[in-house]
């Protein structure tokens, strides 16, 4: 009896912990009003070129790549709007999302190539709906295990949601791989995956310098 005892109170303390790890994973910041109401309003402009970085192609997990993604919006005059996510295809979607400052298509274009630095190839042109297909197969697949994407990504600017989505590399992962980042809470993203597939169904790699 008392070994059962401690096995339950055991079992509830790791709940507790389990839960209050869901809890921080899933706190997202206040979105301002009025960033809201400009991205309506930049929505409202035709799309321009799509990037994707030229490693979108490769499959293996050993670990698996991390994609960065650009569409655009152009403005009056010329101007470009960038908004870029960095997809983790594998687990947690978009991880990190951003709207960048209007500028001209010179400008677009060395933004584009130091994004591609992270990368290998860079970053290359592609059809608006390939972009969206990578972006979205991932906030699905990422949806299916507990996670949100990044709250700045701009997901209104790379919409609407092609249906149906075009197939794409790693849209459907054999398991969970996450590629841990230094900003990654380790341990909310750890109790969201038991949680969603058990411990040991899934992967983890460390980025150089975590």
């Amino acid at each position: 009896m008392p070994s059962s005892h401690g096995k339950q109170k055991q079992q509830e303390k790791q709940r507790k912990k389990r839960d209050l790890a869901r809890q921080r994973q899933a706190r997202r910041p206040p979105v301002h009003p009025g960033r809201e109401a400009l991205l309506r309003q930049a929505a409202e402009l035709p799309h321009g070129p799509a990037f994707v970085s030229a490693d979108f192609v490769e499959t293996r997990m050993d670990p698996p790549r991390l994609v960065s993604v650009i569409v655009t919006r152009r403005a009056p005059g010329g101007i470009v709007l960038p908004s870029l996510a960095l997809v983790d295809r594998t687990c947690l979607g978009v991880k990190n999302g951003f709207v960048a400052e209007p500028m001209s298509a010179p400008v677009f274009a060395d933004f584009a190539r130091q994004v591609g630095r992270e990368h290998e190839g860079g970053m290359v042109p592609c059809e608006l709906a390939v972009a969206q297909s990578i972006v979205f197969h991932a906030i699905d697949y990422a949806a299916s295990l507990g996670f949100a994407p990044h709250p700045d990504f701009p997901e209104i600017l790379f919409g609407p949601r092609p249906d149906p989505l075009r197939p794409t590399p790693l849209a459907r992962p054999p398991r969970p791989f996450w590629v841990r980042g230094p900003d990654d809470d380790a341990e909310a993203i750890l109790a969201t995956l038991d949680e969603a597939v058990g411990e040991g169904n899934y992967d983890v790699a460390m980025i150089a310098g975590t």
